[in-house]
């Protein structure tokens, strides 16, 4: 499973990394490689292995949590100052978490995490979406879930 830390008002997924965590489930964080632009999943086994990293953002540090292959993620939770019921992201526009979702097996499930206000509807859905955008299966507030339709579902 992978998550993320909440940043900029995102919805608070800690509870939810702590839950996870003493369940026993392998939980992966995402941090920004040496590049910049590359988001590398690092394992998380306790909550103090979190450290400031880029922009602030709390990760994994990287002396005691080991790096996997994207490819070993089930589900991945995506954060995005929007959603639409298509699945479209709008993300914060340097494309990290398109080109990490790229990665994943077709069977990963990807579920956009967000506020229940953040999900555009009519009139002002759908977003626009690029031809590197990758859209998400699922929809996650903190009221519930709605399934993304449209070619998301594949």
């Amino acid at each position: 499973l992978m998550a993320f830390t909440p940043w900029g008002g995102e919805v608070d997924t800690i509870p939810l990394l702590r839950e996870w965590i003493a369940d026993g489930r392998r939980v992966a964080l995402p941090v920004v490689a040496e590049d910049g632009i590359t988001l590398e999943p690092l394992l998380l086994g306790d909550l103090r292995d979190l450290v400031p990293g880029y922009q602030g953002i709390l990760e994994p540090h990287r002396g005691r949590c080991v790096t996997i292959d994207p490819l070993e993620l089930d589900l991945v939770l995506v954060p995005g100052l929007a959603f639409d019921l298509a699945g479209t992201r709008l993300g914060r526009g340097k494309g990290h978490y398109d080109r990490l979702l790229a990665r994943l097996r077709p069977d990963a499930l990807r579920v956009g995490t967000c506020h229940a206000w953040q999900i555009a509807e009519a009139p002002i859905a759908p977003l626009p979406r690029e031809p590197h955008d990758v859209p998400m299966h699922w929809i996650m507030t903190p009221d519930g879930f709605v399934q993304c339709g449209g070619d998301s579902a594949s």
